[in-house]
């Protein structure tokens, strides 16, 4: 299993989490689509952050894991986004996005 994590950033006023995955028809692409789901579900479910869904992207990490493993780039929040940026600064709220992400790993 492959996973990446990110913080997003946009020029409007963006915020949320969103999940890429390759495309579905690979062969690990049904994997990493349930994966994808999972980690927002959790995230979503127990700190509340905006579930922006599972997207395809033909980004060079996931095109060229996806054929060896389930591989997701998730993107977990939006630093120019105030709030967003600003929850990240606080250590406890890392510990808990971490646990989220964990959850939502074991429930995949």
């Amino acid at each position: 299993m492959f996973l990446s994590l990110h913080c997003n950033a946009a020029l409007n006023f963006a915020y949320g989490m969103e999940a890429y995955v390759w495309e579905k028809a690979s062969v690990n692409g049904n994997y990493s689509m349930n994966l994808a789901s999972s980690l927002l579900k959790e995230v979503n479910h127990n700190l509340g952050f905006k579930n922006r869904g599972v997207k395809y992207s033909n980004f060079q990490v996931l095109r060229e894991t996806t054929p060896f493993c389930t591989a997701v780039l998730l993107e977990i929040g939006f630093i120019t986004h105030d709030e967003e940026a600003a929850y990240f600064l606080r250590n406890k709220n890392t510990k808990a996005m971490a646990l989220a992400i964990l959850m939502g790993l074991l429930k995949s």
